[in-house]
């Protein structure tokens, strides 16, 4: 009795073996992407990011920092090789900057919302894929830090609109990416993220300008979807 038991779970199975082999043979189980019309998934990694400041017709580019990217991910088929791939992560951006020997360094992280779209295209064992969208962003948290020669003051990053704040409390922009998807839902993806709104407070005046972007990297996980 302990022998049958097994082998008449396996019966379904065995019965389904031809309908799975026609299935593999026509390309549907063979492509995971092609099976599947809504996942989520998760990705984490990294920034590397600038700001473009203008300040009475002088245009500076800070130094790099590094910042943490991570968060959830939605990705939906919309046929022929299209796909529509929000995310929403928190995003660290901001620059580096020293004048006189004094070393000033923003640090902002964003709750970021990048709405891309993607195409995807069968290479090797996966997939490659490349898009583009429009994100829009509003600051969270943040540290700003100064340097000289004899102290390093470090405070909380000030969001908002007045001469006293670091930062307007929105940005939004544009989102470039190319990746791979392999067929268990790992992804690796490298985008770059440029910014189009100014960020300096606006009561700081019209005659100063700044813009962040930076370049990331992310592994991701496409859970089974629907």
């Amino acid at each position: 009795m302990l022998m049958k038991k097994p082998l008449l779970l396996l019966l379904p199975l065995f019965a389904a073996l031809p309908l799975m082999s026609q299935s593999m043979r026509q390309g549907v189980l063979s492509d995971p992407v092609a099976v599947t019309k809504l996942r989520f998934g998760v990705t984490g990694g990294v920034n590397i990011a600038k700001i473009t400041e203008k300040y009475s017709g002088l245009s500076i580019v800070t130094s790099a920092v590094t910042g943490f990217r991570g968060g959830v991910v939605v990705d939906y088929a919309l046929g022929e090789g299209l796909y529509f791939q929000p995310r929403v992560l928190v995003s660290g951006k901001g620059g580096k900057l020293t004048i006189l020997n004094v070393e000033g360094t923003l640090r902002p992280y964003y709750l970021e919302v990048p709405l891309n779209f993607l195409y995807k295209l069968q290479a090797g064992p996966g997939h490659v894929f490349g898009g583009l969208g429009p994100y829009a962003a509003m600051g969270i948290f943040g540290k700003v830090k100064t340097k000289n020669n004899s102290a390093t003051v470090t405070r909380n990053l000030n969001f908002g609109t007045s001469k006293t704040d670091d930062l307007r409390p929105f940005d939004f922009g544009g989102n470039f990416l190319v990746g791979y998807e392999l067929p268990q839902g790992w992804l690796l993806t490298l985008n770059y993220s440029l910014g189009l709104c100014n960020i300096v407070p606006p009561a700081k005046g019209d005659d100063q300008t700044a813009k962040n972007h930076y370049f990331g990297i992310s592994v991701g996980y496409l859970l089974s979807g629907l």
